[in-house]
């Protein structure tokens, strides 16, 4: 009873945050006068209805529980973080595509439709089936922003950090949806203490990006739906030429600013901005003549120039920024020695490699008329994404880091078959189990890419670029792909449409969180 209170718990969370989401939809509806808020307000007023359902529920099983049913409540096992998160993904996703399913009958949406835009927004994927995003209702193009906005850092993560009343196991569900092959090196010891933090520190990022987009030249309301997008790395915008409607390097240049910010370690963030507040703090006091004693040591302490520090430090970034570097110098090089002079931009070509190795997935320029080498050297940035506790897609930085020093680990005992190499990292080794997890992740991502590419080339006649590039977009949360499906995703099959979902949300829980549930001694257990 435990596990079904539990799971009850999060729907009728996830129909909350559901209610409020449309409200906010409906506000925007309110603003333009458009006729869908009659639907936006009256789903709210629903969804709120019913997901404050729980607490009802709760309060009554409060006063009869007996001592032993509330241990066992204690006693949620990891098994049910899984279950909770994996079945949570997909009901939230099928009730966040009821909005865009009954709303958009112009754009003669079907159910997998709508299902794919909904689920592509809540793993920030950013792939999508809708054209005619200029003329679509503001209040739909906000939805479908804010939808990647809270999938930014993950409904669950979000779940327990708003609710601690909740109470259903915090940590299991944080292990369920953030990576099983990092360890949780937490900025606080309580789970949702450090979860209110991660999104105090998203919520502030995405308000600082917003008003930077609105100082660029963008519309309020253009400022706020990109805000969403590039904080939380999905790709979606409001109009179909996405970045390239403004021709704006300035527009560009803070996207590209906030893109990075928002693909890197967010404890970093965290960090940083403690040492500038502690910084800030001892300034103050010595220049209001306190009597501090040794004020250089004061001053050192958390000093200024930890803020920058403390990212150049840290072994992730690091590799992120010599591959981001390396990744923009490869694409500028390749385009300016196979393309004439006047067919690309270097400014375009900048954009499109940072956009897809943090696996944004915005664009500026029909880079499908790039030669081949550069478009799929490109798909294959997105392969490694960002680093973790961010919201970028892929592998992560941290184990693309770990790979290579295990590498070059196995080269020296082939050279040295007697010698001890360690794989170090942060001035300690990294235990052999976590080198074990992250090579099995690894396996499991190519294994899992290459059956669903199968199904799709089985079930579909595509060409083997576009099924390729697709699975990999959607697996790795990058969006656009190559082919037939560098535009959108609309002509293809309802059996590929389905596929590409299921990589979505592989991609967004890291394989194992799903694939485990298929394992027979999963539920013996």
């Amino acid at each position: 009873m435990s596990f079904t209170r539990s799971l009850f718990s999060i729907i009728t969370l996830l129909l909350l945050f559901a209610g409020c989401v449309l409200f906010l939809c409906g506000c925007v509806a309110w603003i333009y006068s458009e006729p869908t808020q009659l639907f936006f307000f009256s789903g709210a007023v629903f969804s709120l209805c019913v997901g404050s359902t729980n607490f009802f529920f709760r309060r009554s099983k409060n006063r009869s529980r007996t001592k032993d049913e509330k241990e066992t409540k204690r006693g949620i096992r990891t098994k049910h973080g899984y279950v909770i998160t994996s079945t949570s993904y997909v009901v939230i996703g099928l009730i966040a595509s009821l909005p865009l399913w009954i709303l958009n009958t112009d754009h003669q949406m079907t159910f997998t439709d709508s299902v794919f835009e909904a689920v592509s927004g809540l793993t920030t994927t950013g792939a999508s089936v809708l054209t005619g995003l200029d003329d679509m209702a503001k209040s739909v193009l906000f939805y479908r922003q804010i939808l990647q906005w809270f999938g930014g850092l993950g409904i669950i993560l979000l779940a327990v950090a708003i609710l601690p009343s909740l109470s259903i196991g915090g940590m299991q569900l944080f292990r369920a949806e953030a990576s099983k092959a990092t360890p949780l090196n937490s900025i606080k010891p309580r789970i949702r203490q450090t979860a209110t933090t991660l999104w105090l520190l998203y919520a502030g990022l995405t308000i600082i990006c917003a008003s930077a987009y609105w100082l660029a030249d963008m519309t309020a309301f253009d400022a706020i739906c990109h805000a969403f997008s590039t904080v939380a790395i999905g790709g979606f915008s409001t109009h179909d030429a996405s970045f390239g409607f403004y021709d704006s390097a300035t527009i560009e240049i803070v996207c590209i600013t906030f893109m990075l910010l928002a693909a890197m370690n967010f404890t970093l963030h965290f960090t940083s901005w403690n040492h500038f507040r502690l910084s800030s703090k001892a300034f103050y006091k010595v220049f209001q003549g306190e009597d501090l004693g040794d004020k250089f040591k004061i001053l050192s302490h958390g000093g200024f120039r930890q803020v920058f520090y403390t990212y150049f430090k840290d072994y992730e970034f690091r590799l992120f920024a010599v591959l981001m570097l390396l990744l923009i110098a490869v694409t500028c090089i390749g385009l300016s020695a196979q393309m004439p002079a006047g067919e690309f931009s270097y400014r375009d070509a900048t954009f499109q490699a940072v956009s897809f190795m943090t696996t944004s997935g915005f664009t500026t320029t029909s880079y499908v008329d790039w030669p081949l080498s550069c478009t799929f050297l490109l798909l294959l940035a997105a392969f490694g994404g960002g680093c973790v506790s961010s919201t970028a897609g892929g592998l992560k930085m941290f184990r693309v880091l770990i790979l290579i020093q295990q590498g070059w680990r196995e080269i020296y005992k082939l050279l040295y078959p007697n010698g001890v190499f360690l794989v170090k990292l942060y001035r300690g080794s990294v235990p052999d189990q976590i080198v074990s997890a992250v090579w099995g992740l690894v396996a499991l991502f190519i294994a899992t890419f290459f059956v669903l590419l199968f199904v799709v080339l089985s079930v579909s006649d595509l060409d083997l670029l576009t099924a390729f590039s697709a699975v990999a977009a959607c697996l790795t949360n990058l969006g656009p792909g190559l082919g037939e499906v560098a535009e959108s995703y609309q002509n293809l099959t309802a059996p590929v449409k389905w596929t590409l979902i299921t990589a979505m949300i592989l991609g967004r829980l890291e394989i194992i969180t799903i694939l485990i549930l298929f394992v027979p001694a999963y539920w013996r257990s």
